[in-house]
């Protein structure tokens, strides 16, 4: 879960409370004990593997963002993208990121 954390803090949003109140949210999401495979250690894997892999800042936001927001309302039975995308949508809205980012994102979820 530290990787998860400094990544998060890594992706420079201008306000604290609203990176410490996604922060949260984000782990509530993926902490869920229905939560099997997409959970906070899948999250921190990935996270790993991206800032090991990608050398290009703007490249690992994006695919970091793409991996929070994939699953982060997760059900088996149920097709949950729309909302993902909504959710990131706030994100980046909230968080002030270059909406050209943020369709990229949504394409990359959908």
């Amino acid at each position: 879960m530290e990787q998860f954390k400094s990544v998060l803090k890594s992706l420079c949003i201008s306000d604290e409370n609203i990176a410490n109140e996604w922060t949260s949210k984000i782990e509530s999401q993926y902490l869920e004990k229905n939560r099997y495979y997409h959970n906070i250690s899948m999250l921190d894997k990935k996270m790993g593997l991206i800032e090991e892999v990608v050398e290009s800042e703007s490249l690992k936001s994006a695919l970091i963002l793409a991996s929070i927001f994939q699953y982060f309302h997760f059900d088996a039975k149920v097709d949950r993208r729309e909302e993902n995308c909504d959710e990131l949508k706030l994100f980046a809205d909230q968080a002030g990121l270059d909406v050209s980012v943020t369709f990229l994102i949504v394409a990359i979820i959908k």
